[in-house]
């Protein structure tokens, strides 16, 4: 795991000196997989039951995992400010 190398709450996959030209960046493939295996467990019968897992399975996100995003977000924003560059992932 690569750590982030600014101050921060919490461990976070990000780093100005990272880039990658995957289109599928590995917090994006990590966080489909950890959605995707709370969403579809037990299985899903109807639309209606695809719905509410998803909603419920959103709003079970803890508060400190969803300020670790946001934080994560701001620092790769500040990382392409500080490069001029026109690119994030």
């Amino acid at each position: 795991m690569i750590q982030c190398d600014h101050p921060s709450r919490g461990p976070h996959i990000a780093s100005c000196k990272q880039h990658s030209s995957c289109p599928f960046s590995f917090m994006r493939l990590f966080l489909w997989g950890y959605l995707k295996s709370k969403v579809y467990l037990g299985g899903v019968a109807t639309l209606t039951t695809l719905k509410d897992n998803i909603l419920r399975t959103v709003l079970s996100i803890p508060g400190d995992t969803l300020l670790s995003a946001v934080e994560n977000v701001v620092h790769k924003n500040q990382c392409v400010v500080n490069k001029k560059s026109g690119h994030a992932e």
